[in-house]
């Protein structure tokens, strides 16, 4: 114990002397020893409620969600686990699957504006735009190209032209995002001791440990062996097994695509680029005059139109007995609905919003 002690104490005093840069012989005290323990030591990495989970996740540690600070205990495991990789008894993580991604929503985007709104340095931000224009640029091909794990949460389909090609997407019609950032996809689960199938939402990565048929093998002929070998999808390659072995199938022929694309007739006989240019495209159009029902559909159009939040939608059904330029009267279950009517509004994109009866 006292040789421990005292080999602290000169390894504490040869690196104070050379990292303060001290002349002479520094004597080792008790202020000392606080200004190395202030200086390295102190709780300042803090990693947040995901980077604690992920740390938890890729490492195996066991270490409570609440502490969100970097410790001794993580730098250990990691080195652990870049010496096991180097010895060839681990993988690398792959930047492109999207169980190491995360949304970031309106909050983090305000949060980080106002830091840099907070920071006096102005080279600083403007290193950071320079940054990401350089990115955009020098993004390789593999950051583009398509992963195994956007099927279900982003459309391999929409996506920008140009020099942002790969780089901004569309989600999925059926994905959303979960409690850590990341994107979930519906998937029903098949089970043999019940007849129904159960839904569930998975994270990227989870989805890797089951069978998953594709969207369009959601019934099979019981009388020919033949057909009883389905496409599927498992640990990021495509394989055609058997359907006893299925786990978990897709809910909808559609959920791969976002909603530009299924609002395509016939997406799957067309070709990949033109598909990409009619869904970029349908941002360009303008409304009809009169509205009107499409003659060949998808289905989905009902539920698009809805959520443009360009349509005067009343909350039930009645009659209507009385219109204007800024209002519709209606009439029904026993009260009167008033629904008011936008009026040459400025949208956020400097287009006009206008509503008429």
């Amino acid at each position: 114990m006292i040789r421990w002690f005292l080999l602290r104490e000169s390894l504490g005093l040869e690196f104070y002397q050379q990292f303060a840069c001290v002349e002479g012989d520094p004597v080792f005290s008790e202020s000392l020893s606080k200004d190395l323990q202030k200086k390295f030591f102190q709780q300042r990495c803090e990693l947040g409620g995901i980077g604690r989970r992920n740390m938890n996740r890729r490492l195996n540690l066991d270490i409570p969600q609440n502490n969100t600070f970097l410790l001794p205990r993580d730098i250990l495991a990691a080195a652990d686990r870049l010496i096991r990789i180097k010895f060839g008894m681990g993988t690398l993580d792959d930047m492109n699957h999207l169980q190491n991604k995360r949304i970031r929503s309106v909050a983090d985007l305000l949060q980080e504006q106002f830091g840099l709104a907070l920071i006096l340095i102005k080279f600083f931000s403007v290193y950071t735009h320079y940054l990401k224009f350089w990115i955009e640029l020098t993004a390789t091909f593999p950051i583009r190209d398509i992963h195994p794990s956007h099927y279900g949460r982003i459309c391999p389909i929409d996506t920008s032209e140009g020099i942002n090609i790969g780089l901004i997407g569309s989600l999925a019609i059926h994905a959303r995002i979960g409690r850590w950032g990341s994107l979930e996809s519906p998937f029903y689960q098949i089970s043999e001791r019940s007849k129904g199938a159960q839904m569930l939402y998975l994270s990227p990565g989870r989805d890797e440990y089951y069978m998953v048929a594709a969207g369009n093998s959601l019934a099979l002929n019981q009388g020919i062996q033949e057909e009883q070998v389905v496409p599927a999808r498992y640990r990021q390659e495509f394989l055609t097994i058997a359907w006893e072995q299925v786990q978990l199938r897709s809910i909808f022929a559609f959920q791969y695509f976002s909603i530009g694309a299924s609002l395509i007739p016939f997406i799957e006989h067309n070709d990949a680029n033109r598909a990409l240019m009619s869904s970029n495209m349908q941002r360009q159009v303008v409304p009809l005059s009169q509205s009107e029902k499409c003659i060949v559909g998808t289905g989905l159009e009902g539920q698009a139109a809805l959520d443009s939040g360009a349509l005067a939608v009343a909350e039930h059904e009645g009659k209507i007995f009385y219109t204007d330029t800024d209002k519709i009267l209606l009439s029904g279950n026993g009260d009167t609905l008033r629904i008011p009517l936008v009026m040459y509004q400025r949208s956020n994109k400097n287009t006009c919003m206008h509503q008429k009866p």
